[in-house]
């Protein structure tokens, strides 16, 4: 979804856009995460969230529009998180490459190693948990052996707990990071109608079926949030009231 494509033509219709850069994979989000490494210099917002906005004229993206802004963001505890999951992976990775080294270097009956199906193997323990980048291998026919890429590793734990966020809004840094995490009530809406309706997944062919299904699953979500007012101003004018809060079924 965010592609230059899409941004251009976002800009074309003059449509304002809140957009997350993915962490890796784009040369503009390693440059901003190992030049603002320092959390310290970002702004407590809420709910362990801080951030800090990046002049566009540091930014170096081969990507970018006019009035682009680009603004970071960091919570720890999802930092910690991060680290965890990649701890385990790495500690995972390495227990299955140790597996196969020892069989490797005790072959049934005598048989060489399959140099092709040793490496297809390496692969698949290094995909499982998307360790590729983490490990350095070397096979020489007969013998593995593997080392984890220490300048990988600390490149990736400056990631931990963050991202990138892009917009061309005029809205203050602080409201365009909050308005980017409602992005997670829009997804549980979604679920809500793939799952609890039953009415996906599906899958179009052609371009005007699939802005009816589109339509659909924003109208449903306009009205999950509008019923969700109502339900709020109603608990609210009970509480002023002084009555029960207690809606029948």
């Amino acid at each position: 979804m965010v592609t230059h494509k899409n941004l251009i033509l976002l800009a074309k219709a003059e449509y304002p856009y809140i957009v997350g850069y993915h962490k890796r994979g784009r040369v503009v989000s390693d440059a901003l995460l190992a030049s603002y490494a320092d959390v310290q210099a970002y702004t407590k917002l809420k709910d362990n969230l801080s951030y800090l906005e990046v002049p566009a004229s540091e930014v170096d993206d081969e990507e970018s529009q006019e009035n682009a802004r680009y603004i970071l963001c960091y919570n720890p505890v999802k930092a910690v998180q991060d680290k965890a999951f990649r701890n385990a992976a790495l500690e995972e990775a390495e227990k299955a490459l140790t597996e196969l080294q020892q069989r490797l270097a005790q072959p049934k009956r005598g048989r060489k190693p399959d140099p092709k199906r040793t490496m297809v193997k390496v692969a698949e323990i290094l995909t499982k948990k998307g360790m590729q980048t983490f490990f350095e291998i070397d096979f020489d026919g007969q013998m593995l052996s593997f080392r984890q890429a220490e300048t990988a590793l600390v490149k990736e734990a400056l990631r931990d707990g963050k991202f990138v966020v892009k917009t061309n809004t005029d809205l203050s840094a602080a409201e365009v990071v909050l308005s980017y995490k409602t992005l997670m009530n829009i997804e549980r809406a979604f679920r809500e109608i793939q799952n609890f309706l039953e009415v996906g997944p599906l899958y179009h062919w052609n371009e005007k079926r699939v802005r009816g299904h589109i339509f659909i699953c924003v109208l449903a979500y306009l009205l999950e949030q509008e019923l969700q007012v109502l339900y709020r101003s109603q608990g609210k004018m009970r509480r002023n009231s002084g009555t029960s809060s207690t809606y029948p079924r």
